[in-house]
């Protein structure tokens, strides 16, 4: 069974906000699962919520879980147009006052290069790390949409409505779970009626190593029930207004 912190006790946030980051960052730049080192202990614990072995090998099992998590980030970011905007416009003022500071360092650099003089040696001029910068956000497209068809892009490019929850639960870990371990994603109720088995155990888990909460705490065995429930029937719950 899933390891819990004792009763009355939670993991440090900074911790595992930290840990959560840390297994993204390879997925959020575009590099792939596979150009990070599984973490041994996530693993052994998301494992032996299973009761099973891995039939593809653990490297192969930690690739697709970062890439899962990674997707429900990208998802739960752009889950309303409301959102989007806010951050789409966040974008276009970084670019706008690092092009100010990037004349201001040019002008620095052409008058007495104080700046470039006391930066160190062995890294690449402010000036030209704030050039990069800005071509960096120039490359991305999402700067020239709309926010509305930034996040009806995101949902064509998953291949499926609902929430990012459900689409995480319902929809790719249950796969994940029936590639790796070869079991149907089924659960039952244990004598206190609580939803109990192998796969609720796997989501547990990965859910926790992954620190993806709801409102700051774990999801219910009854949730992560309901998400597979729905998506399994093509229920798919209303998102609210802000809601992701």
């Amino acid at each position: 069974m899933p390891r819990r912190p004792p009763k009355g006790q939670s993991p440090d946030r900074r911790n595992r906000n930290h840990a959560r980051d840390t297994r993204l960052k390879p997925i959020l730049r575009g590099g792939g699962g596979l150009s990070s080192e599984p973490d041994d202990q996530a693993l052994d614990r998301i494992i032996g919520a299973t009761d099973a072995q891995p039939r593809l090998g653990r490297a192969a099992l930690w690739s697709d879980l970062q890439g899962a998590a990674g997707e429900h980030h990208i998802r739960s970011e752009f889950g309303s147009p409301k959102i989007a905007k806010e951050r789409i416009e966040r974008l276009k003022e970084i670019r706008r006052r690092a092009y100010q500071l990037a004349l201001l360092l040019k002008a620095d650099d052409d008058d007495w290069g104080l700046i470039r003089l006391l930066w160190p040696p062995e890294d690449a001029s402010p000036l030209a790390r704030t050039q990069f910068l800005i071509e960096l956000i120039d490359r991305l497209k999402m700067t020239q949409e709309s926010p509305r068809d930034l996040v009806q892009q995101t949902e064509k490019r998953f291949g499926v409505k609902g929430s990012p929850f459900e689409w995480l639960v319902g929809g790719r870990l249950k796969e994940l779970f029936k590639k790796h371990f070869g079991i149907d994603a089924t659960f039952h109720r244990n004598v206190d009626g609580i939803p109990a088995g192998a796969f609720v155990g796997f989501v547990e888990q990965v859910l926790v190593e992954f620190n993806i909460m709801n409102g700051g705490k774990p999801y219910r065995p009854e949730s992560i029930v309901k998400a597979l429930t729905d998506a399994r029937a093509g229920r798919h719950r209303r998102k609210g207004k802000g809601q992701v």
